[in-house]
């Protein structure tokens, strides 16, 4: 696989430590940038587009976080030109939020933590087609 850009949208510092490492298990990207708030995760993106840099190939993105959570991320995060694909994370599936995140085309998946390699597998695989 490729060397991806990968970043981690989560407040849980146990559950970033446990995805990262199934995320380097599957992928051996050597870093996985991580932010803990939606807030907080806009401003990266937006200084990646500032200087130039490529924007991450995959965003794991938690539903509920403090100060701004996942849905409204992904509210703000359609306006972004450039478009990264996004896994939602949740340690609870409520249909209604499900149904809100699969709205937007760049979401090409809704799993329930903790990350699996099996799902993942099936991710990047669905994924390299756009939805």
């Amino acid at each position: 696989m490729k060397n991806l850009d990968i970043l981690l949208i989560d407040d849980d510092e146990l559950s970033n430590i446990y995805t990262v490492i199934k995320i380097k298990e599957f992928t051996q990207v050597p870093e996985v940038s991580i932010c803990y708030n939606g807030e907080q995760a806009l401003e990266y993106i937006k200084s990646k587009m500032t200087s130039g840099a490529a924007l991450p190939d995959y965003i794991f993105l938690d539903i509920h976080m403090p100060i701004m959570n996942g849905l409204e991320f992904l509210e703000e995060y359609q306006y972004v030109e450039k478009k990264s694909k996004i896994i939602m994370l949740s340690t609870s599936i409520l249909e209604e939020e499900r149904a809100i995140a699969l709205k937007y085309d760049f979401v090409v998946d809704f799993i329930n933590k903790p990350l699996k390699v099996e799902l993942m597998k099936e991710i990047f695989s669905r994924s390299t087609v756009q939805k």
